[in-house]
């Protein structure tokens, strides 16, 4: 069974507590999968030990929260072969780590202001509509 840290945090509105709720349930109902969540930072300092094979990362902000042993664990742990997925705000996470940024290949900028939009569910046998099931389709 594989390993995988959840990490999460930042300002509220990013459902990011949330998410790893929800992922967790998905991921123990595929059965190959144990996720760890947690909002403490300094789990990054203890990850090159092996514990975790993926890191995932679904912060906002903390942009000076990933400094000295928290920054080297988490990038040697990527360094030498872990696997790491950065959701959504991650891009907009640790800003004051220009090694994380450089480890991500890119950094958040800005967005176009926030906008309501219709989603049209084509197909509501796919996978992506019901393998949730707190999903409803309309």
């Amino acid at each position: 069974m594989k390993k995988v840290l959840y990490v999460y945090g930042g300002p509220e509105f990013h459902p990011t507590k949330a998410a790893g709720e929800l992922l967790a349930g998905i991921l123990k109902r595929d059965g190959r999968f144990e996720l760890d969540m947690t909002s403490d930072l300094d789990v990054f300092i203890n990850l090159p030990d092996g514990k975790y094979d993926a890191v995932i990362v679904y912060t906002t902000g903390l942009n000076d929260q990933l400094k000295g042993e928290r920054e080297k664990g988490l990038l040697n742990f990527v360094k030498n072969g872990g696997g790491f997925v950065g959701i959504h705000s991650a891009a907009n996470s640790f800003r004051g780590s220009y090694a994380y940024i450089d480890m991500l290949g890119s950094e958040f900028l800005t967005h176009s202001p926030f906008h309501d939009f219709t989603v049209s569910i084509v197909n509501k046998e796919h996978y992506i509509t019901t393998r949730v099931p707190d999903f409803k389709v309309k």
